[in-house]
């Protein structure tokens, strides 16, 4: 197992310490790694209010409120989709940032024929969005996992600045 990513947890828990500003995600291929990374660091309740882990389809749906039409349509891992689940859950959370992430993990390629390792992340502030997809190769599914964890955390990180 790889380690958990504390040089950017550092960083994120100082931001939002110092800034009280709050923040929650809405996780599908990272599997509750975010949420779980998050609350490692003693005193992170300052200011993580939680997620929701939408990993099936249904989830995202009922909890997230995303259109089971647009989704047939676009697929799940898109820019609009993760968009989506961040503005969802940070409204339902009522935080100042939210974090998605959406991806196929593996090994087998996903619904809409999509390659594993092809990933979505949203970053939504209080002043903006900004959502990316981006396509991780060769690695296992226990390595694709954390490699977008990571990404996810590097993504909000250069977005507080």
């Amino acid at each position: 197992m790889l380690n958990s990513p504390s040089y950017l947890l550092k960083a994120i828990h100082k931001y939002f310490c110092d800034s009280k500003e709050s923040l929650c995600v809405a996780e599908s291929c990272t599997g509750g790694l975010l949420s779980f990374w998050l609350t490692e660091t003693p005193g992170a309740s300052q200011y993580f209010k939680g997620g929701i882990i939408a990993y099936q389809t249904a989830i995202k749906v009922e909890q997230l409120g995303l259109s089971a039409q647009k989704i047939e349509q676009e697929g799940l891992v898109t820019q609009n989709c993760v968009s989506f689940m961040a503005r969802s859950v940070k409204k339902k959370f009522k935080a100042d940032w939210a974090l998605s992430t959406s991806g196929i993990a593996g090994p087998a390629k996903g619904e809409r024929g999509e390659n594993v390792g092809k990933m979505a992340f949203s970053v939504c502030s209080p002043k903006a969005e900004k959502s990316l997809v981006k396509q991780f190769n060769d690695i296992s599914r226990q390595a694709l996992r954390h490699k977008a964890g990571f990404f996810a955390l590097d993504f909000l990180i250069s977005e507080l600045k």
